[in-house]
């Protein structure tokens, strides 16, 4: 691959290349098994790159799977348009998927069989009835594509792989006969005797909504199963999609076309000034300029459309007549023609561009849109969109959404959080489907990967307050925690990660020959420890040799058992490397330390019989430590010791490292398997809620000075208290999940995930002329979450009170006073460390919590 996936595409790559060779295998045994392998990719995950990177591994092979060079993948979709960008971005992105590696199936296609070793891109346009694809016996055409399909399943049932794109459309049933399919795409997957079809052994179904698929082959298909999934969460993390989607809808059945129309063009300029600022910050050249999405009507026989187009380009041109530019506003109906409209006293001349071409053009700014939105365009710069249309179904709404969510830099945006949203003015959606599309968007099992959705909830940008640059300095400084979101989690893969990591960032130009020189010497201790271990010569000698009885076969009288011979025959090399290279990827995954460590032992001979008993010898040596499962677990802890110094000793400097370096050890700390401790990064900007209550003193304010929040009762009077102090400075609201945000961890047992607290209140306070911050959480003591989340805060005052001058948890007792439990105090710390159920949190606070403020 040109690329580096993320990390949860690696995982899910392993994953899917795993049951991909399960099913291969099973099918070469049992001819008539047939297989189905759902691959269900959220929007925004990268599902093309991953399926690429699948692909090439059965291709070619890995250190897990043998290659298969001659497999052959048949890529279906009902769109031209989504197979032409499919193919594209394989070119780009693969090293083993060149342009003629990859074929598109026309009309002028005509093979006996397909190719080994190639993806050929077929949309189901092409298989229509009067098409010269499906006709054979002609002078011009021997076999029709369904005599090439049925060949290939006939030729190499075990190697022919057809994949699905967008596998939830034309799957739904519709006749009696659950076993007749209904549509062209349903044949390959039932057959269909009209053609004398067999049901493909090998389907992939790929889906952001695999629900119709699955209920598909789970009836009728008669196919065993193996589902593949990509967590919405991971995706969320790795920074692919936008963290949050505003909707603006009108909560009244009145016209509002053109009124949210010059919102949504006030919001896609407010994008662009947003995008420069940050690219000239960065760095990044040349700027993310943002779309402008206008979703149409459909036209009749003599109108392209029944949206008024006179009066959009006219308010469009309104306020941006740089629109005027050649080329900056396009359309992409189902006609190919340029659209001429009179707009603004003047044609205007709107030309066509293919939606696969947009996101590559720079000079686009405004796109003109009917249907094609939905499906097969991907355009990470399409950052607001206005629709015209109406529509009713939840899964059709949802992957429109999903055409709106991938983020420009294919990364999130730390330094301003407005970049990290999208906007979507949809005056004609009903309501019905849009509470049913939000419902869709946040359920935890959704597909969709939208951290959240807002309608209608205006939001106001809060930048820095100025004169406050050595606040913010001292919050960089303070400790936050991130968890583990990975369950197969490896210390020594982030290590080693973080070692190549701190090389190219210019922190530690050793760092990764040290992360490998840490691991080879745990293996030399366990090796030197156990060499000497008659149980381990045994296992290395045992290993060498196979034991085998050597008998005779006679023609015609079947096998002399009598006289058979025992004999041990040494295994061959070949053996003994497949056993080395399987016990490399137990320990080490795609790293290959275990030739490191066979490069260590190995001394050349100059008596060529010896240097290759030694060699062997090693080989078996590293097998059998590999086979010791105390091995693992020393590597592992080694690992994760050395990345929580580097993590120490590095944390500033990763702080101040541009967003696309800093996220990438955000990645490697995802890795790990127990929390993380970072620093605290926040932001240039962030979004605020408007709300009805607006404060004074907040470390990031709007345009009027004051940073708008809506306090519960009991932030209220904290608030108001930490305000009045004589030293105070300023405040910061500490929103709970935001990237930014001050986090320490609890667990509720110790089986149980670790979870993240999120103190209420960071307070800044000046003292004897330096910044001192305190930690202040209001948390109700009734809640189920009371007691660990208690613990979880006295902890990490026990790991980090250094670093700030109060930590105090807080209630309000029945008369409306602030009691205040001191986690500063050891002797009341150790207690709150022993609490086990809400009533023993209230209890605590009772007996030791003061009412008077701390001074």
């Amino acid at each position: 691959m040109k690329v580096s996936l993320k990390p949860f595409q690696e995982d899910a790559v392993a994953q899917l290349v795993k049951a991909l060779h399960r099913a291969a295998r099973n099918v070469r045994i049992e001819p008539d098994d047939k297989w189905a392998i759902t691959f269900a990719s959220p929007t925004g995950s990268g599902k093309t790159v991953m399926a690429t990177a699948a692909i090439e591994q059965i291709l070619e092979g890995t250190d897990e799977h043998p290659a298969m060079p001659d497999a052959v993948f048949l890529w279906i979709t009902d769109n031209p348009q989504l197979n032409e960008q499919t193919r594209q971005r394989m070119n780009q992105m693969s090293s083993r998927l060149d342009y003629f590696a990859t074929v598109t199936v026309d009309e002028a296609f005509e093979r006996e069989k397909f190719e080994g070793g190639k993806v050929y891109f077929l949309n189901t346009q092409k298989l229509g009835a009067n098409s010269l694809l499906v006709r054979s016996g002609t002078d011009q055409r021997t076999h029709s594509i369904w005599q090439t399909v049925r060949n290939t399943v006939r030729d190499k049932p075990h190697r022919f792989f057809v994949v699905i794109d967008e596998a939830h459309r034309g799957m739904n049933q519709t006749t009696a006969k659950i076993n007749e399919a209904n549509s062209l795409i349903q044949r390959f997957i039932l057959g269909n005797p009209e053609q004398n079809l067999p049901p493909i052994p090998l389907i992939i179904g790929v889906s952001a909504t695999p629900e119709r698929f699955q209920r598909l082959i789970g009836t009728g298909g008669g196919r065993l199963v193996q589902t593949v999934e990509v967590d919405p969460a991971d995706i969320r993390e790795s920074g692919l999609i936008k963290r949050s989607i505003g909707i603006t809808h009108p909560t009244e059945t009145q016209p509002g076309d053109m009124t949210l129309l010059t919102a949504a063009v006030r919001s896609w300029k407010d994008y662009g000034a947003a995008w420069r600022q940050y690219c000239a910050g960065e760095k990044i050249a040349p700027p993310v300029d943002p779309i402008l999405v206008i979703q149409v009507q459909d036209g009749t026989s003599d109108r392209v459309t029944n949206t008024n187009l006179h009066d959009v380009l006219n308010s469009l041109l309104t306020d941006s007549p740089e629109l005027r530019h050649p080329g900056r506003i396009v359309h992409a109906f189902d006609q190919s023609d340029k659209v001429e409209v009179k707009a603004d006293g003047s044609d205007l001349v709107i030309p066509y561009r293919q939606p696969s071409q947009i996101s590559g053009d720079e000079n686009v700014r405004v796109v003109l849109f009917k249907t094609a939105l939905s499906t097969g365009w991907d355009c990470p710069r399409a950052e607001v969109m206005m629709s015209f249309r109406t529509a009713a179904d939840a899964t059709y709404i949802a992957q429109l959404v999903g055409r709106m969510v991938r983020t420009p830099l294919a990364r999130r945006v730390d330094s301003d959080e407005f970049l990290n949203t999208v906007a979507l003015y949809l005056p004609h959606y009903n309501s019905a489907a849009l509470n049913k599309v939000v419902e869709y968007l946040t359920k935890k099992d959704g597909e969709s990967p939208i951290t959240e959705v807002k309608i209608n909830e205006p939001t106001i940008r809060a930048e820095r307050a100025e004169g406050l640059d050595d606040v913010f300095a001292a919050m960089a400084q303070l400790p936050s925690y991130t968890v583990p979101r990975n369950t197969r989690g490896s210390e020594i893969r982030r290590v080693l990660k973080f070692g190549r990591r701190l090389m190219l960032d210019d922190f530690h130009g050793e760092a990764y020959d040290r992360a490998k020189q840490i691991l080879l010497d745990v293996l030399d201790a366990s090796y030197n420890r156990r060499k000497n271990d008659p149980d381990f010569v045994r296992m290395t000698q045992e290993t060498e040799f196979l034991d085998v009885r050597l008998v005779s076969f006679l023609m015609g009288e079947g096998l002399d058992t009598e006289g058979a011979q025992e004999m041990r025959l040494p295994v061959s090399d070949e053996n003994i490397d497949e056993l080395w290279e399987a016990a490399g990827k137990k320990l080490f995954g795609t790293e290959r330390l275990h030739v490191e460590w066979w490069r260590r032992r190995y001394a050349p001979e100059s008596d060529k019989p010896t240097r290759k008993v030694v060699s062997r010898r090693v080989k078996l040596a590293f097998a059998a430590l590999a086979d010791d499962a105390d091995i693992k677990r020393d590597l592992e802890r080694a690992a994760e010791a050395q990345s929580r110094t580097w993590t120490t000793l590095y944390a500033q400097g990763i702080n101040r490292l541009p967003d696309k370096n800093r996220q990438v050890y955000d990645e490697i700390h995802g890795l790990a398997q127990e929390p993380v401790e970072t620093r605290l990064h926040l932001p240039d900007a962030i979004e605020a809620k408007k709300a009805t209550q607006t404060w004074r003193g907040h470390l990031y304010r709007t345009d009027a000075g004051t940073f708008p929040a809506e306090l519960n009762t009991w932030e209220t009077p904290v608030l108001t208290a930490e305000t009045k102090r004589g030293d105070f400075v300023g405040w910061f609201r500490n929103t709970p999940n935001k990237p930014y945000a001050l986090a320490a961890t609890y667990r509720e047992g110790e089986k149980n995930p670790w979870k993240r607290v999120f103190p209420d209140f960071l307070m800044a306070r000046r003292v004897a002329g330096h910044i001192v911050i305190d930690l202040i959480d209001p948390h109700g003591t009734h809640l189920d979450d009371a007691a660990p989340k208690l613990v979880g805060l006295a902890d990490y005052a026990e790991k980090h009170g250094a670093s700030f001058g109060r930590i105090e948890a807080i209630i309000l007792d029945g008369d409306g006073a602030i009691r205040r439990l001191d986690l500063q105090n050891p002797a009341i710390r150790e207690k709150a460390k022993e609490v086990k159920t809400p009533q023993d949190a209230r209890k605590l606070f009772e007996v030791d919590a003061v009412t008077p403020p701390t001074a």
